[in-house]
């Protein structure tokens, strides 16, 4: 139903069922929307509560705030497909003043967001959610380098640094740390003596993918020995958790052995403060130089 130009009344004229319902009953309709779009010839203006919001005949629109002006471009907000998308409305804004760009665009109480698409190729910033966000499976792209601590990173960045390489080196013995040449090492020479180690694990550890202990003797011989290690977090009981392995191993003289001791630090995390013990339990007297502990970790 199209909208009719309001009729002038004379005097005495008389009124006729046809021209009330084409003047009266089928514009009020219009302006309802009840028969299609209502298409608007002037500026509209609506206040409440000394807030004002003018929608000029171009959709452009103007938004007053407690005596704040903003000109705000213009909105278009119209429906897509209602079978596939039961509810769901598009939204455009454009903002000729800006020159095509947008200081913020804040979408309140919607549960389901498809897409955001700028129309433009110019660079936008500060875009802000206002809680946790499901990706729904969709990727993120065109990543930068991460730069601050909580900047996000992206796969390439993440795949190039690889995994993480500390070295811990051995810093108590029962017979001393002494000088192997030009290599300082703990100094176990009998049965029951014992090499320490202690560090912490870093913040950014997630899981280990080596854990070894590195030692050597002087002589061909065969070594059997406790490695227990305790670890705990910060504010916990320096002994809260506890686990070992046994070494054993026919050494060869003068060459470096890194044992396995993976399996006793399975339980440990980002920021733990651990302390290993390597105890020799071989009852025949000889001399094994601690060096340290090698971990890789992601």
């Amino acid at each position: 139903m199209a909208w009719t130009a309001p009729r002038t009344w004379v005097t005495s004229e008389i009124v006729t069922a046809a021209q009330l319902n084409a003047h009266v009953r089928d514009n009020l309709r219009y302006l309802k929307g009840l028969d299609g779009d209502t298409t608007f010839s002037d500026d509209i203006v609506v206040t409440a509560g000394g807030s004002l919001l003018k929608v000029s005949a171009d959709n452009s629109w103007t938004s007053i705030h407690g005596g704040n002006s903003v000109v705000c471009g213009r909105v278009d907000v119209y429906g897509k497909d209602a079978a596939a998308h039961p509810g769901d409305v598009w939204l455009r804004v454009v903002n000729a003043a800006k020159n095509g760009t947008i200081d913020a665009l804040k979408i309140i109480g919607c549960t389901d967001i498809p897409a955001v698409t700028w129309d433009t190729a110019a660079v936008h910033t500060n875009l802000k959610l206002g809680g946790a966000q499901d990706a729904n499976s969709q990727q993120i792209n065109n990543l930068p380098a991460p730069a601050a601590a909580n900047d996000a990173a992206r796969k390439a960045y993440v795949d190039d640094k690889g995994p993480v390489e500390i070295f811990i080196p051995c810093t108590y013995a029962t017979s001393g740390i002494m000088a192997l040449s030009e290599y300082p090492v703990g100094n176990v020479d009998a049965n029951g003596e014992n090499a320490l180690t202690a560090f912490r694990i870093p913040s950014d550890f997630t899981t280990i993918t080596t854990a070894v202990l590195v030692c050597l003797c002087t002589a061909a011989m065969e070594v059997v020995a406790a490695c227990d290690i305790r670890f705990a977090a910060a504010g916990e009981a320096y002994n809260t958790h506890f686990d070992s392995c046994v070494i054993t191993f026919t050494y060869v003289a003068n060459q470096w052995k890194a044992h396995d001791i993976s399996t006793a630090l399975t339980g440990i995390a980002a920021n733990d403060y651990v302390g290993i013990e390597f105890e020799d339990t071989e009852p025949d007297a000889h001399e094994v130089y601690v060096l340290g502990v090698y971990l890789k970790y992601t």
